[in-house]
């Protein structure tokens, strides 16, 4: 029997991992395995984002001011204190915690620096951490939606609106990237798919704002932003997302291991259960079968 109702959720992490490897889509997003360890670099960019929000919140609103250092430095000691972080050979919760402080002691300079504004939805709310869903279309009996979460919508110093994604990186965003990203593309679809709801002008900007993690010189960048998507670009965007929804649909999910030297292989947290069967530091949800090797 044809199946005539399915529904697939797209989001801009998981077109990522797709990219990447569509067996590593399969483990955490289908099947929903989960690794009993978290690496450091996540941990950290969420303690970032979540400090430099509530700073912006507090800015926006004209409440008291947080101190965006105690922020960081209470979330870090919680992430360490209560998870399974795991290090690479040049990191540890000290050398990340002198980072994110030397990071977020900059932020209020950073950010004035910048001349943006916070943007404001219909109802006066400040548009940091949005999530969003648009409905892309059906595709070979599939309805395709598209999540997301954006980190803040503001307008810059020209007076346009603007997309705007923190990132604790190790380097700086570069232009080409910029216009490339999946990320960024999938925020513009779902900004303009919801702008008359929202209550905002027409989206004109995309970009990064990078906080640099560097163990003896980290530091918040300006932001780096570029026009938005042109239609062909969009539409060119839309067909991926129907593409890789079908995959899903057709449980196409065929292990990649490009070159060494870019292997995806080696910072995944599914390798050792992928390749030798190994369920060590991994939970299977009831529903899912072992057996994905």
């Amino acid at each position: 029997m044809e199946i005539t109702n399915v529904q697939i959720r797209l989001r801009s992490s998981l077109i990522a991992m797709a990219d990447n490897c569509r067996h590593m889509l399969l483990y955490e997003y289908i099947l929903k395995i989960q690794s009993l360890a978290t690496a450091a670099n996540l941990a950290f960019g969420r303690c970032v984002d979540i400090a430099t929000r509530e700073y912006l919140r507090s800015l926006t609103l004209g409440t008291p001011l947080p101190d965006p250092v105690s922020t960081f430095q209470a979330l870090w000691a919680q992430e360490t204190s209560e998870n399974i972080l795991v290090f690479t050979a040049t990191q540890s919760p000290d050398v990340f915690e002198r980072m994110g402080t030397d990071l977020l002691r900059d932020l209020p300079e950073r950010w004035d620096a910048t001349g943006y504004e916070v943007a404001l939805d219909a109802d006066g709310n400040p548009l940091l951490d949005v999530s969003l869903s648009y409905y892309l279309g059906r595709f070979t009996n599939i309805d395709v939606f598209l999540d997301g979460t954006l980190d803040v919508i503001v307008y810059t110093d020209d007076s346009e609106l603007a997309v705007v994604d923190v990132k604790s990186a190790a380097a700086s965003h570069t232009p080409l990237y910029t216009l490339r990203s999946d990320q960024l593309t999938s925020y513009q679809v779902l900004v303009q798919g919801n702008r008359r709801k929202l209550g905002l002008p027409p989206l004109r900007r995309l970009g990064f704002w990078d906080f640099l993690k560097r163990r003896a010189s980290a530091r918040i960048e300006p932001p780096l932003l570029v026009p938005v998507r042109s239609a062909q670009e969009l539409l060119a965007f839309r067909d991926k997302c129907f593409w890789l929804a079908e995959d899903i649909k057709r449980r196409r999910f065929p292990k990649v291991s490009r070159m060494q030297f870019n292997t995806p292989c080696e910072m995944c947290a599914f390798a050792q259960h992928c390749i030798y069967g190994d369920d060590e530091g991994l939970v299977f949800p009831a529903s899912s079968s072992q057996q994905t090797a």
